[in-house]
């Protein structure tokens, strides 16, 4: 080739080199100017719509501001909506930008594919709308993932993170048929939701839960979701969320985990679900809890049912109702999704130890088991009330607490078992020990007639429970005790009131219904003070009546028998008793003020009781007993008795003795009857008929009439018929009256063989009338009466006429029973007023004369006898033919003109007085043949200067007085008279003897 040739074609090479090299520049310029195009401005629809079409494919329906290429992120969507349509009400997902990665290898072969988009800068806005309601939302910020759409319409997310109320969270997922979400009832406006209620409420309920819910350090949340979009049962789910702590509307937590797991059906298995929840500590508003630990189980079953299984553990726990120790609750049960209630079930809770506000206990387990009944029933009656609620349910309910302890009881193997099946509810049993004893219980109840049944029976201490009763009732505990727990038995029927009432009137609507049929026996104890050898009776109640067939104590002695009906209508009761116990032993069940009575008296032997007793409760006035009461060997105020026999009524408050038999050794004592007035407070006696000493039955009155009958004695059994009334307090009333006979009798100094009359005793005046007796051979009538009015001075009168008594006798009891007198005394003494204790107050008179008889041993005559002796021997000691003489009390003392004394030598006269302290003061005149026959006046007249000589002035004591001539007469004029003893006066004394040589004293 030429060298032109040569340089042509590089000319040539050059201009098309230069050419390619702007067309290049041009293109790259093109290419340049659609980067920054398509970086700035966005891709062109003809490239954009193709691409949303393909996302619109996957179920994509995004919405951005503009799509363009940004290297290094190749295509980039800003400001991206998305969501399903356009209502507000909707969710929507707001990204900043998503950055979506081409299928490079289909895009090659001309086939436009996204890879993924990836996600940055997102935030779903779910609006809360209701109507009345400020709007609100549920915000999901600042969304970072990545969305796989791989072929076959399959998604998966990965790496996906965000920032929900508080909590940190990384989501990842794969959903196949995804182009199916846009689908979802979610997604559509106002979706409704099988409770009834709308979804945007739902959601409310979430913010309003999400706003109570607080965390000092954001929670980690990791959850992962798979499964079919045309199916939302396919779907699968596992979470975990951890928590340091946390602050909800159920609670506070520390330390807290949650892991939960949803897994979809496959291979013929059914779908289940998994919840683990851990936290160091919780606190909710009904428990307390450390170290909790919960493990739930969900097994989808065939239809809308679901078998679930719980098991949870807490080192302790607390609630408002108390706290435990070592928890432990398992339980399994099958649930339907559109009832709260299972359709079955069996739990179990343990706990090592518990404790309550009413007491604690350890070793407690708990099963429950609940199974929807198979028999086919009508709908529960609405009269059933809350009990409805369990209508379609059986229940079975076993409890088992080693030890339970609380303030007023203590117990241990406590079991209890129970089942529900409507309409019966039955405690099947119920035991425990306690006390060295046991209780055992079984009880069933119909809730359609309300009828409960209860049978029951115990050999415990039952004093241990008495902190357990009503104070008011807890003395009755205090009253009994044994050494042996007492051993009950008790079977209950009662109908309960309505269900639906309210606030029933319990016991005013059991008792028309209430059976009670028990049975109590005691072995022995002590009732109150008395001690038993044993204690059994029966006790029923029906027809609204309380019956005690027989209650039976035993004592050494004997035994108590009782029998007892009451009404709760009419309140009417009846008593039967019948006793051999001794009456000091039952004394001891009465009050200290009560046994004031009882120890009156003492038995050697028990009193026989055989007594009835109708009565209404509440009152006194209606109350009537009969009956019959036999005592033997006993006392009363000290005074004994053989026996005692007799029927006995009350009515009225008046006890009433009919025909009373009284034995005291050889002595009786009847009646007709005696009436104890109760109310009057006072002893009524008809026809007492005794042959008895009244002293005995004066001192069993009391301590006022022994002291009045105290001087009256009678050493043999009088007859006696008593009359009248006695008050309980003498002080306040007494109208007995005596008719008595009998001897011998003592009375003062008197003795007297037999001695009749009446004693009639009023108020406060004593009487006695028609007095009459054998006085010393002789006969005495009279009558007495004492008056002793409360705060003044007593007051007595008295009347006596003796007739021949003999003189010898009375004054052998009056002075000595050694005197030498004779004769017979008739007279009369009257006291018309006087103080019984002081004589000088004493106002009377009296007459009284003796014949046949001799005087001069008493020593006030006696004075005389040597002087007349000396006149003429045995003129001193001279047979008295007769005797007279009158005389008057006053001021204590007796005075008396007239005391003539006669004999057949001489006439003795006397005047003076003599005071109740035995003081005489009296002249003695001796008349010397006074009434001689025919000379008689004459020779008394001749002889009156003699008889000047035998007066005499006598003082001093009556047993010694002193006697002194009225008038001096010299010695030697009374010579003739008696001249031995005149003589020796008139000569001097022989000297006495002294034992010495001394000369004798010269007077």
């Amino acid at each position: 080739m030429s060298a032109r040739q040569h340089s042509r074609v590089w000319r040539l090479l050059r201009i098309y080199f230069r050419r390619f090299r702007i067309g290049l520049w041009l293109v790259i310029l093109a290419l340049l100017g659609a980067v920054i195009y398509v970086n700035q401005i966005g891709l062109p629809d003809f490239v954009k719509n193709p691409l949303l079409e393909k996302l619109r494919a996957h179920g994509l329906d995004l919405q951005f501001s503009r799509l363009r290429l940004r290297f290094p992120h190749g295509l980039v969507a800003d400001n991206v909506f998305f969501g399903g349509t356009n209502n507000a009400a909707n969710p929507a997902l707001t990204l900043k930008e998503i950055q979506l990665r081409l299928d490079y290898a289909a895009l090659i072969k001309g086939d436009l594919q996204v890879n993924s988009l990836v996600l940055r800068q997102g935030r779903l806005v779910w609006p809360v709308n209701e109507s009345h309601q400020p709007p609100r939302a549920l915000t999901v910020e600042n969304i970072q993932a990545q969305l796989r759409l791989l072929p076959g319409d399959l998604w998966e997310l990965d790496q996906f993170k965000a920032q929900f109320a508080g909590a940190n969270i990384e989501l990842a997922g794969t959903v196949t048929n995804a182009s199916a979400l846009r689908d979802w009832k979610m997604f559509q406006a106002e979706p409704a939701v099988a409770s009834g209620a709308t979804l945007p409420q739902n959601l409310r309920r979430l913010a309003d839960v999400l706003d109570q819910m607080h965390f000092a350090h954001a929670p980690e949340l990791r959850v992962e979701i798979f499964g079919d979009a045309h199916d939302l049962l396919s779907f699968g789910a596992r979470l975990t969320l951890r928590a340091a702590d946390a602050e909800t509307p159920w609670g506070t937590f520390a330390g807290g985990v949650l892991s939960a797991r949803v897994t979809p059906p496959e291979n013929q298995e059914p779908s289940h679900a998994e919840i683990l929840l851990r936290a160091d500590h919780a606190h909710t508003p009904w428990a307390t809890a450390t170290n909790l630990d919960l493990t739930l189980h969900v097994l989808s079953n065939a239809g809308t049912n679901f078998n679930a299984d719980l098991n949870l553990t807490a080192a302790q726990v607390e609630t408002v109702w108390g706290r435990g120790r070592a928890a432990h609750f398992a339980a399994q049960w099958r649930h339907a999704a559109t009832n709260a209630i299972p359709l079955s079930g069996h739990g179990e809770l343990e706990l090592a130890a518990a404790e309550t506000p009413w007491g604690r206990g350890s070793g407690l387990h708990l099963a429950a088991t609940l199974a929807t009944t198979t028999n086919s029933i009508a709908p529960p009656d609405p009269a059933w009330g809350w009990w409805t609620n369990l209508a379609p349910y059986g229940l079975e309910l076993r409890c088992r607490m080693n030890e339970l302890a609380a303030p007023k009881l203590a117990a241990s193997n406590v079991i209890c078992t129970a089942q529900w099946q409507a309409p019966d509810l039955r405690v099947a049993q119920f035991s425990a020990v306690l006390y060295q004893g046991s209780l055992a219980a079984q009880a069933d109840l119909n809730v359609a007639t309300r009828k409960l049944n209860f049978a029951g029976s115990s050999d415990f201490d039952l004093q241990k429970l008495a902190a357990l009763v009503p104070p008011a009732s807890r003395p009755m505990f205090a009253e009994i005790s044994w050494v042996k727990p007492p051993h009950l038995q008790a079977a209950v029927s009662m109908r309960l009131p309505a269900w639906t009432h309210q606030s029933p009137d319990w016991l005013a609507e059991i008792k028309h219904s209430l059976i009670l049929d028990g049975q109590v026996a005691v072995a022995r104890g002590a009732l109150r003070d008395m001690p038993f050898d044993s204690v059994v009776f029966q006790i029923t109640h029906s027809n609204q009546t309380w019956r005690i067939p027989e209650l039976v104590i035993t004592r050494p002695e004997g035994r108590l028998v009782l029998a007892h009906e009451s009404s709760d209508t009419s309140a009417d009761y009846f008593f039967k008793i019948q006793s051999a116990l001794d009456a000091n032993a039952l004394k001891l069940l009465l009050s200290p003020e009560a046994r004031h009575g009882f120890d009156l008296a003492g038995f050697t032997v028990p009193p026989v009781v055989d007594v009835e007793l109708r009565g209404r409760w509440g009152t006194l006035a209606g109350l009537d007993a009969k009956g019959r009461l036999a005592l033997t060997n006993f006392t009363f105020r000290g005074e004994t008795a053989g026996g005692f026999e007799s029927a006995v009524e009350f009515s009225n408050r008046v006890i009433t003795l009919t025909e009373p038999r009284l034995q005291r050794g050889e002595e009786q004592v009847s009646a007709e009857w005696v009436r104890v007035d109760l109310a009057a407070e006072k002893v009524f006696m008809t026809n007492v008929l005794g042959h008895a000493n009244p002293l005995v039955f004066a001192r069993a009155i009391g301590p006022v009439a022994g002291a009045w009958f105290e001087p009256y004695h009678f050493s043999g059994i009088p007859t006696a018929r008593v009359n009248g009334s006695i008050a309980f307090d003498i002080d306040n009333g007494v109208d007995l009256h005596f008719d008595f006979e009998g001897g011998p009798f003592a009375w003062w100094k008197f003795n007297v063989r037999q001695i009749a009359g009446q004693v009639n005793w009023v108020n406060d005046a004593l009487t006695l009338d028609n007095v009459h007796a054998e006085f010393y051979h002789g006969t005495a009538e009279g009558g007495a009466a004492f008056y002793f009015p409360k705060g003044a001075d007593n007051r007595l009168h008295f009347d006596v006429a003796v007739t021949n008594a003999d003189l010898h006798l009375l004054l052998g009891d009056l002075n000595s029973p050694t005197n030498k007198l004779k004769g017979l005394l008739t007279g009369r003494w009257a006291v018309t007023q006087g103080i019984p204790e002081t004589g000088v107050t004493w106002v009377g008179h009296g007459q009284a004369s003796l014949r046949d008889g001799l005087l001069m041993e008493i020593p006030v005559f006696g004075v005389l006898t040597p002087a007349l002796e000396s006149l003429a021997p045995g003129l001193g000691s001279t047979r008295l033919s007769d005797a007279t003489a009158a005389f008057v009390l006053t001021n204590g003392i007796v005075h008396s003109d007239d005391v003539d004394i006669r004999a057949s030598g001489m006439r003795l006269q006397y005047r003076g007085d003599v005071n109740l302290d035995g003081q005489v003061n009296a002249v003695a005149e001796a008349e010397l043949f006074r009434d001689t026959w025919v000379v008689g006046r004459v020779l008394s007249l001749v002889l009156w200067p003699v008889s000047k000589v035998f007066e005499y002035k006598i003082t001093g004591p009556l047993g010694d007085p002193k006697m002194a001539p009225l008038y001096f007469v010299p010695k030697l004029m009374l010579l003739p008279l008696h001249p031995l003893n005149t003589m020796k006066e008139l000569l001097p004394k022989a000297p006495e003897a002294t034992g010495t040589n001394a000369p004798p004293e010269v007077k």
